[in-house]
């Protein structure tokens, strides 16, 4: 645990070491996006969620020696490793460079980590400023332990590692900041409550056992969709991005099913939904 610790909080964050970090970060994760046998695991779980680039934040926020330092150095992280994402999959993908219109969300996001780095670096105090910062890193990973949970009894062993991931991240924080065991414990507490929070919203307010896949529309909006089912609904944005929610509960296991929307000039369009071995793909 000692050995564990020092290499946490006591490693030499160089501004090239956040820049290898941060190219590899994007490198493998964008290729462990492409192959369709790792769809609905864990090993893609980096390219949609947050936990583990929550993890690379504060590894990277608790060696710096101040703030500033910390808030720079996990932006860069930030600005080379993800646009790196998705930039690696172009030759892959049928989208090609259009799966660059994922990248805005994460854009704003790699903004708000200037700040949101040099806030975090107050962690390492170790005081009750310290609970309440971590507390909100902590809000996200708990809000996404039931999704991950839902999905590794829906398909296990799929999402058992980044379960398993969430959970250590969570007590690895709790244990590494706080020195008190006052402070440990009230910490554990609030994470707790937030746990169970989001487990009961989850379970009973949210249908998290639907799933979805992304994709530009054809055409001009606004759109039509042609096709009704039960297993499957489909939503149009104003941007023209094309959402696919199914329900791996009610989809036949190598099933293939057709999806026919209409666009504002009356032009008529398909997609092919395929199931099979616990994740969907589309046929454009």
């Amino acid at each position: 645990m000692k050995r564990l610790v020092k290499k946490f909080t006591k490693t030499n964050m160089s501004w090239k070491l956040v820049i290898l970090i941060s190219v590899g970060c994007g490198v493998i994760t964008g290729m462990l996006m492409v192959p369709d046998f790792l769809k609905e695991t864990s090993f893609q779980q980096p390219g949609r969620s947050f936990e583990f680039w929550i993890f690379m934040a504060m590894f990277i926020v608790l060696n710096c020696k101040k703030p500033l330092e910390a808030g720079l150095k996990t932006f860069v992280f930030f600005l080379i490793s993800q646009p790196l994402i998705y930039l690696v999959q172009v030759p892959f993908s049928w989208m090609h460079w259009r799966i660059l219109s994922y990248y805005p969300e994460w854009g704003i996001i790699t903004l708000l980590t200037l700040p949101g780095g040099m806030i975090a670096w107050y962690t390492k105090k170790g005081n009750f400023l310290s609970i309440l910062i971590l507390s909100v890193a902590n809000l996200i990973l708990c809000s996404e332990l039931p999704y991950m949970v839902n999905r590794m009894f829906v398909w296990f062993p799929h999402m058992l590692l980044t379960t398993l991931f969430i959970i250590g991240e969570l007590l690895l924080f709790i244990f590494l900041i706080f020195k008190e065991r006052k402070k440990r414990i009230i910490t554990s507490a609030i994470t707790l409550i937030m746990i169970l929070f989001f487990m009961v919203y989850a379970f009973k307010f949210q249908d998290i056992t639907t799933s979805s896949i992304g994709m530009p529309a054809k055409g001009t909006g606004p759109y039509t969709l042609l096709t009704e089912s039960e297993v499957f609904d489909v939503a149009f944005d104003d941007n023209g991005k094309m959402t696919i929610l199914y329900k791996p509960y009610k989809i036949k296991e190598d099933g293939s099913y057709t999806i026919q929307y209409q666009d504002s000039k009356g032009n008529k369009f398909q997609v092919h939904l395929t199931y099979g071995n616990g994740y969907c793909s589309v046929d454009p």
